[in-house]
């Protein structure tokens, strides 16, 4: 379920995984499934909308192998989730339309604000487009 909770992107999920090594020939690890609880907060950069402060918790359960995949889970998120938001209105803004002697340009695009609602990202725009 992904939603909004107090201005926050919640996320919650189940995750399973595994992480083992090759002990002489065998397969040796640890490995667990658990719901997991994923809080973050949207923002946009240099045409990027990513995320920051997330938390990942665990949800019933602790342990040494939950905690680390958390941990690993929240920087993962943090450093590698990015929509390519500016991108992606110039792909929608741009495109030409068939039958028309026109095109058109974006020449400024600035997010003025990123809100979380308990059911979507509201993003707050601000762009300028040349129609030529």
């Amino acid at each position: 379920m992904v939603g909004g909770d107090g201005g926050v992107l919640r996320v919650n999920a189940r995750f399973s995984g595994r992480s083992a090594l090759d002990v002489f020939g065998k397969c040796i690890g640890l490995g667990d499934s658990f719901e997991a609880s994923i809080t973050a907060l949207p923002y946009y950069q240099d045409g990027v909308l990513r995320l920051k402060d997330v938390r990942v918790v665990g949800k019933g359960r602790d342990g040494f192998y939950i905690r680390r995949v958390c941990l690993a889970l929240a920087e993962s998120l943090r450093m590698q989730f990015k929509y390519r938001l500016l991108e992606d209105a110039r792909l929608i803004l741009e495109r030409k339309q068939d039958g028309t002697a026109y095109s058109q340009e974006v020449v400024r695009f600035q997010v003025l604000s990123v809100q979380v609602t308990s059911d979507a990202v509201v993003l707050t725009l601000d762009f300028a487009l040349a129609v030529k």
